[in-house]
């Protein structure tokens, strides 16, 4: 079974090998719960999910968490400017989410 870092997304899903063919299913990702702390950040200019990511988490890889809390598709990842999208909570997203090892 290849290696996942534990940040990685791939964490969720389960490797599967059959009739020789190696790849990884449907990815299971914990809910994400709504905290009070959560951010509601305005569209300004040619913003991404993955500069927000960058921006709020520290990690453009955590683009999956906005698109999944947005209900929306990971690509294309442009907003219109003035949208609002939800940014979960930081804290919660590295004391929760990230450090879970159990499949939801």
């Amino acid at each position: 079974m290849p290696r996942v870092r534990s940040n990685s997304r791939l964490r969720f899903a389960d490797y599967v090998v059959i009739d020789g063919i190696e790849f990884w299913n449907m990815l299971e990702f914990p809910p994400i719960e709504a905290q009070p702390d959560d951010i509601y950040h305005v569209v300004v200019g040619w913003e991404r999910l993955d500069l927000l990511a960058e921006q709020y988490y520290g990690d453009a890889r955590l683009k999956f968490v906005i698109a999944i809390a947005n209900d929306i598709e990971i690509e294309p990842t442009d907003f219109n400017t003035s949208e609002t999208v939800l940014i979960p909570s930081p804290r919660w997203i590295r004391e929760v989410y990230m450090t879970s090892r159990v499949k939801f």
